[in-house]
């Protein structure tokens, strides 16, 4: 079944998950050789979203836009890109795939993208905002499809796990099974709320299997309701990641939320 992004543009958890993936990229582009970079998003969703004045944008993107931009290269790329966008006549807020593309082009690499969603009207927007892309496919990416281990970066980022509210979602044993791709990569995870809290895997198992295969787990604490709001999942260069969680620290910290940070050491 086809399945669609429904989130709205440019909220708390979009913010900490496309500056991570900036981060991460920036870091893995910086030590990058060769003339292409192959970028893969396995639930790519649209190329952008139209900018709404909700409650959930007033929360993230808008309060991070009014703010001082710190020396951290990820944070000032994305307020770069997030402020030109705002002043077009028809405003958006870039999806992953944008960020990722105009990242690699910055750094002087030829963007080697693959992309999959199940929805066609997002694929139809992917193909036309990427018409150079290498690869974009209607269809749930399957870990065993060769593409994924060509990338030089993978990023998993469902609209959430399969449950008894969503059976057209994902399963947990997909995206387990996508941990163990011998890449580098980031997984960004949405917790249930009280709609989708049927799921049968908990943050705790999730957290556990991702650090046994060596991939460092960052969990997000929302400040206005006490409650786990995602998780983040990568593995990369341990000095990339360490900068990668400097960055969840500080937009933790400017957003008054809490971040705590889980490795192998941790076990």
């Amino acid at each position: 079944m086809a399945y669609e992004h429904k989130t709205k543009a440019g909220n708390l958890g979009d913010v900490f998950k496309h500056l991570t993936l900036c981060q991460l990229l920036d870091g893995k582009l910086e030590k990058h050789q060769g003339k292409f970079f192959c970028y893969a998003d396995t639930f790519a969703g649209r190329p952008a979203y139209p900018i709404e004045q909700s409650k959930g944008w007033r929360k993230g993107a808008a309060k991070l836009l009014d703010i001082t931009v710190p020396p951290l290269s990820s944070v000032r790329y994305w307020h770069q890109h997030v402020s030109a966008t705002k002043t077009q006549k028809e405003p958006y807020y870039p999806g992953s795939s944008k960020f990722a593309e105009q990242l690699i082009v910055q750094h002087g690499f030829k963007p080697q993208l693959l992309l999959w969603d199940t929805s066609e009207v997002c694929v139809n927007a992917l193909k036309d905002s990427f018409p150079q892309a290498k690869f974009v496919g209607q269809n749930e990416v399957k870990v065993n499809d060769l593409l994924l281990e060509q990338a030089d970066f993978v990023l998993v980022d469902p609209p959430g796990i399969r449950s008894r509210r969503h059976p057209d979602y994902p399963s947990w044993q997909s995206l387990a099974e996508m941990m163990a791709l011998p890449v580098d990569m980031l997984m960004w995870l949405p917790l249930p709320d009280s709609l989708t809290s049927s799921r049968n895997v908990s943050h705790r198992d999730i957290r556990k299997l991702a650090v046994s295969m060596n991939l460092t787990v960052s969990e997000v604490t929302w400040n206005t309701t006490g409650m786990l709001g995602c998780q983040l999942l990568y593995r990369a260069d341990p000095l990339i990641m360490g900068a990668a969680r400097r960055v969840i620290d500080w937009m933790a910290h400017t957003m008054k939320c809490q971040a705590k940070h889980f490795d192998i050491t941790s076990i």
